[in-house]
This record gives C-alpha cells, structure tokens and sequence, in this order.
C-alpha cells in the first residue's frame, strides 16, 4: 500500500505545482506542531482533493494550451477549496500550513504519509 500513498501524495502535489490550492511561503513554518486530531483531519481533506482530481483527470490529461490550463484552473480551484473547506477539523489555512509546513519538515511529512497508508489499509 506504500505505492497507493506514495500516488495519493503525488497527485496533491501535482494539483499543488499546477498552482489549484497554493501554499503561501508565509504558510512554510519549520517545526510546526500538529496534533494528531488535526493530522487526521489533514488526510482527510487531502483525500477529498484527490477525489476531486481523480474525477477531472481526463480533462486535465485534454489541456493542450496554456489558455486551457488557465480555465481548468480556474474551475478546478473552488473544487480543491471546497472539498478541504467541506471536511470536519480543519479549515484551508491549517490545510495549507500544514502542507507547507510537511515540504520542510521531513518527520511531519512522514507522519503524514504514515496516516495514509493507515487510511489505506483501513479501506
């Protein structure tokens, strides 16, 4: 199941990179504590917004231009939001904080992954 959290990360940072939900550098806090509660919660949103990317990837495998990507971006944008903002305990900005905060912080980035692969075997 290593693979499947591996894919469930990679496709958050890929609708990171394209720009759909960024991560102010404000947000990047070394050494930031999360509780477990909150950690939960953060696996939780991330994978809404995995569902959410899942469901549009033929129209992200269709853009061919940068006027493409733009519109896709655009409808895409409010879809990650609302499906972090739509999941209990955590709101955009901790999502966010917690993200930045996991790209600099190797052991909470690992907390995280362990979480999804618990969420994973849980299903």
């Amino acid at each position: 199941m290593k693979g499947l959290s591996c894919r469930l990360f990679g496709a958050l940072c890929f609708a990171l990179a394209l720009g759909w939900v960024s991560v102010p550098a404000s947000y990047a806090e070394a050494g930031l504590k999360v509780d477990e509660a909150k950690l939960d919660s953060f696996v939780d949103a991330y994978r809404a917004v995995h569902e959410v990317a899942n469901a549009s990837m033929a129209e992200i495998q269709a853009v061919k231009s940068e006027e493409d990507f733009e519109k896709l971006q655009a409808e895409l944008e409010p879809k990650f939001e609302a499906a972090i903002e739509g999941t209990d305990g955590i709101t955009l900005a901790e999502f966010r904080e917690i993200e930045a905060a996991a790209v600099k912080d190797e052991a909470l980035g690992q907390r995280i992954v362990e979480k999804m692969q618990a969420a994973s075997h849980a299903q």
